[in-house]
């Protein structure tokens, strides 16, 4: 075994053995990584509220129009997008109601009779053009998803909201400061339990590194001197602390944010996509 291998062998054990302290704070642990889950998922939701947001601000969409077609999406198992006055299909769900009546993305739609806005609705026909282009339309028969459980009351509330577009920004801007708001609120506690658990371990290796002082030999402390075992209760412990703290922290607030900070904007950037799509149509 080269002594490389040996080194980070022993650079990991040393890790581990210094995290086995973390253990009487588990339950303090656990909360904090929940905490840093609702708050990446905040933070998403508020990324997402910029998007009805820019509906309105460029494309003079009402937010009414973006919850019908949400409901819609949630009932066909598509994402949609309107373009030039043509409603796309940008996603289709592997196993969805769309894709079992062989609808595909880029395909445009229109709805023959009725809307999946309407609960009682469980199937609807659809006038399919392939790929958006041409003058081809098939027929399509698709059985609906249920109906979701916050779908008629997001809409019930939608309803109410103003139609005109700088009411509504207003609205969307308060509904985001709130977001953001409760947000920090859980950030502030995600920060709080880690920073408690990394200090409480740490001050449980100083209280072992202590117990361990007293027991030794006064001679050793006339050879060797002082200096030295408190740098280790003062400096080095206080560099084990701002580990945990790191680790506890921002190593798990930070890739959780992001995963869904991509899965958002990935949407959005494929969205865009197929808006040039159909703004090169004729």
């Amino acid at each position: 075994m080269s002594r490389e291998t040996q080194s980070k062998r022993r650079k990991n054990r040393e890790f581990w053995r210094a995290v086995a302290f973390l253990h009487p704070y588990r339950k303090l642990i656990i909360i904090s990584m929940l905490c840093a889950v609702v708050t990446g998922g905040l933070m998403t939701a508020s990324i997402g509220a910029m998007y009805p947001l820019l509906q309105v601000l460029i494309k003079g969409d009402t937010i009414q129009g973006w919850v019908q077609r949400h409901n819609v999406e949630r009932r066909l198992g598509i994402d949609l997008l309107q373009a030039n006055d043509r409603l796309a299909v940008t996603r289709v769900e592997p196993k969805g109601p769309a894709a079992d009546a062989g609808i595909k993305p880029l395909d445009e739609i229109e709805f023959s009779s009725g809307s999946p806005n309407d609960p009682a609705l469980s199937t609807i026909n659809i006038s399919v053009k392939p790929d958006g282009n041409g003058t081809q339309t098939v027929q399509r028969k698709v059985s609906l998803n249920p109906m979701s459980w916050y779908g008629p009351p997001l809409l019930n509330v939608a309803m109410r909201l103003p139609e005109k577009p700088v009411p509504t920004i207003i609205v969307l801007f308060l509904g985001i400061a709130g977001i953001g708001l409760i947000g920090n609120v859980f950030r502030f506690f995600q920060e709080f339990l880690s920073d408690k658990s990394a200090i409480g371990s740490v001050n449980d290796v100083r209280k072992r590194l202590y117990d361990h002082v007293l027991h030794i030999p006064l001679a050793f402390f006339g050879m060797k001197g002082t200096s030295d075992v408190t740098s280790r209760l003062v400096q080095d412990a206080k560099g084990l602390q701002d580990g945990f703290e790191q680790v506890l922290g921002q190593s798990i607030q930070e890739p959780i944010k992001e995963k869904l900070r991509q899965a958002r904007t990935g949407r959005v950037f494929h969205e865009e996509k197929v808006v040039a799509y159909y703004r090169a149509l004729p």
